[in-house]
């Protein structure tokens, strides 16, 4: 997270079933929020839970929501493509 510009990022990911669109506010190395902006799941179960404990964590690669894995993978995905954004050059 130090490698992140303070800003609002938007970020998205996909697969068959599910789509999501992010939205991640950093501020001073660190994931103020996370908002999910769309969230496809298909017939599956929604995972948003799982951005409290990126939040928690400070970092978009924890452990899925069970019974929700494919989109929780695809939150963290949505999450990862917002924040390489911030990346500082």
């Amino acid at each position: 997270m130090s490698e992140i510009k303070e800003g609002i990022y938007e970020g998205n990911a996909q697969t068959t079933l599910v789509k999501v669109s992010v939205e991640v506010s950093v501020e001073q190395n660190k994931i103020e929020q996370i908002t999910i902006t769309k969230h496809e799941n298909g017939k599956g179960q929604k995972a948003e839970v799982i951005v409290e404990t990126m939040i928690e964590k400070n970092d978009y690669q924890v452990d899925g929501v069970s019974g929700a894995t494919m989109s929780s993978d695809v939150i963290r995905a949505a999450v990862g493509n917002a924040l390489l954004k911030g990346v500082k050059q």
